[in-house]
Parts: structure tokens; C-alpha cells; sequence
């Protein structure tokens, strides 16, 4: 049985800032705060945030001294609270986003530095699991089972899309089983006829309905349009 996703977006700021490779260098700061300026709200409500944290250094600075992902997650966090609460809140305490940083650093194996979507596909995770809940529903999508792991770790190297990977395996052995699923992994790069015939065309459908969902929520198409995994 595939997943059933709920319908949730995610703000642009982290769409836009994980579908980049960034690193802590002076440009990649740079970007982040370019980043901020574009979302007016964003701009003025991170600035009161960042003047009580630290009241003495300007945007760029505190950018600069948080580093890319210090200020991917005090952001991340933000809308998270925004999600659970419907409120934003003067000072940001981190706490539900360690679940996503859970999430990222199990996964840590299949990315270079720099590469955010791990973290963006955890978020989604999480916003799932906050809709749910609020529907008083008991489905944890950061729960994904280690099956999915195991498989994962067969690879021979790191992906530049590793969320989608991460969903593929998972969807696959949601509905069939890990040998299938490894199955789908050698035949990765053969004709898509044969790398999805373990599967059937009708459980694929049923993929593309949770691969849109997800796409939808992170404002990428591109799985559709190009070779990603």
C-alpha cells in the first residue's frame, strides 16, 4: 500500500536556499542573506530575531557567525512553530527541527557538503507530521523504516538528489518489499522500462501521485522533467 501524504508547502526561503549547493564561505553568506532581502516579512521579522540574539552585529554578521546552517534551522524552526502554534515567536528556541537534523545527519552518507535536500526532505517529513497530528491521526512520516536504510547503503556513491532517492526506496518498499526494491536499484541505470518493471506501471502510478505531493511542496518539477536518481 503506498504512502498517503498529506498536502503541506514549504516556505521559500528554505525551498530556494536546499535546492542550492551553499557553503560556509563569504559567498554562500551572501547568498543566504540575498535570499532573506527577497521576502520582505522575512527580512523584518529575522531582523528582530537576530537583534535579540545577538544585539551588537548587523544581518550579515550574525549570517556569517551562525553559519548556513545555523541560519537554515533558527529559520527552519521559526516556521515550524508557525505550523504548530500559528504564531511567530520573538525568540526562536530550537526544538522540533532537531528532528529534522535527526533526520539529515542519518542520511548524511548520501550527500557532499553543501547539499541541503536531505534536510529539505526531512522538513516535508515533519510539516506531515504536524498536519497529521493536528487531524488527531497516528501516521509518523519521519519514521521511515530501516529497510530503507540498508538498501540506501548499497549504493556506490553519493546523490545530488538524495530526497528523491530517499522517497523512491521508501515508496518501494511501502509497497513491495527491500529485495524489490534492490531489484530497482541495479536496473537504475538501464531502460526505464526495465528499471520500473519490478514494480508494475500501476504501483509507479501510484508513486507519481507522492512524488507530486512532494514535488508540490518543495516547488520542483524537475524529477519530471529530468534524469534524477
Amino acid at each position: 500500500m503506498i504512502l498517503d501524504f498529506p498536502s503541506v508547502k514549504i516556505p521559500d526561503f528554505l525551498t530556494q536556499l536546499c535546492s542550492q549547493n551553499m557553503t560556509n564561505t563569504r559567498q554562500g553568506h551572501g547568498q543566504v542573506f540575498d535570499l532573506i532581502q527577497k521576502d520582505p516579512f522575512l527580512l523584518h521579522y529575522m531582523k528582530a530575531v537576530f537583534k535579540n540574539m545577538k544585539p551588537d552585529l548587523d544581518m550579515m554578521s550574525v549570517i556569517s557567525t551562525l553559519g548556513i546552517q545555523g541560519v537554515r534551522n533558527y529559520i527552519g524552526q521559526a516556521y515550524l512553530t508557525h505550523a504548530a502554534a500559528g504564531k511567530f515567536v520573538d525568540f526562536i528556541e530550537l526544538d522540533e527541527i532537531y528532528d529534522v537534523l535527526d533526520f539529515e545527519k542519518r542520511y548524511d552518507f548520501l550527500f557532499s557538503e553543501g547539499n541541503h535536500r536531505v534536510f529539505l526532505l526531512g522538513y516535508y517529513l515533519k510539516l506531515c507530521d504536524l498536519k497529521s497530528n493536528k487531524n488527531h491521526e497516528a501516521q509518523s512520516f519521519l519514521s521511515i523504516p530501516v529497510e530503507v536504510d540498508e538498501v540506501l547503503s548499497l549504493g556506490k556513491s553519493k546523490n545530488n538528489d538524495p530526497d528523491w532517492l530517499i522517497m523512491s526506496i521508501w515508496l518501494i518498499i511501502s509497497g513491495h518489499n527491500k529485495e524489490v526494491a534492490k531489484t530497482c536499484i541495479d536496473k537504475m541505470n538501464q531502460d526505464f522500462s526495465e528499471m520500473i518493471s519490478p514494480i508494475g506501471e500501476a504501483f509507479y502510478e501510484q508513486m507519481i501521485t507522492a512524488f507530486l505531493k512532494y514535488g508540490y511542496a518543495i516547488k520542483d518539477n524537475s524529477f519530471f522533467t529530468e534524469e534524477r536518481i
